[in-house]
């Protein structure tokens, strides 16, 4: 799988990083945040705190970890667009994964070509419309009455 990070494979990359496709993340999956699908990324502590006010405590290789609110010392970006401050704080709670194609997870000393991203970065790519409009749905029950209904229309955009 070729990723936008470096013009080779991830395999053959001079840095640690890691592509989770799509289709990953939303398997047997809330689709809620990103706790729920990057617990399997080396080097990545993510933890829910349960807490939409503080948004997720997530670490990379130890950067982040003292964060109280926020993400610290990552940058996230969503299809190229920084959604980091200039300060260095940001959020994740805005991805929808719902309609992402992949994220791709940079850890390292190589992270800091992005800026101040001492602990690494983080890019989700949203997926792109094909062929002729499509509406797509969703619904998951759980117990003590959770419930999840999602809606998703997707066209090719005209050029």
């Amino acid at each position: 799988m070729r990723s936008v990070l470096s013009p080779t494979t991830v395999e053959k990359a001079p840095a640690a990083v890691t592509v989770v496709g799509g289709q990953q993340l939303r398997e047997r999956q809330w689709q809620v945040n990103l706790s729920e699908s990057l617990g399997n990324v080396p080097g990545m502590l993510i933890q829910n705190r349960q807490n939409y006010a503080q948004d997720l405590q997530l670490s990379i290789r130890g950067h982040g970890a003292r964060s109280t609110f926020g993400v610290r010392g990552i940058q996230v970006y969503m299809d190229g667009i920084p959604a980091t401050m200039p300060d260095g704080q940001g959020q994740a709670n805005h991805i929808d994964l719902s309609s992402l194609e992949r994220l791709e997870v940079l850890r390292g000393p190589y992270s800091t070509l992005y800026g101040n991203a001492s602990g690494g970065v983080i890019q989700a790519y949203t997926e792109r419309g094909e062929g002729a409009p499509q509406l797509h749905s969703s619904f998951a029950m759980g117990s003590n009455g959770q419930k999840r209904l999602g809606l998703k229309a997707t066209e090719r955009a005209a050029a």
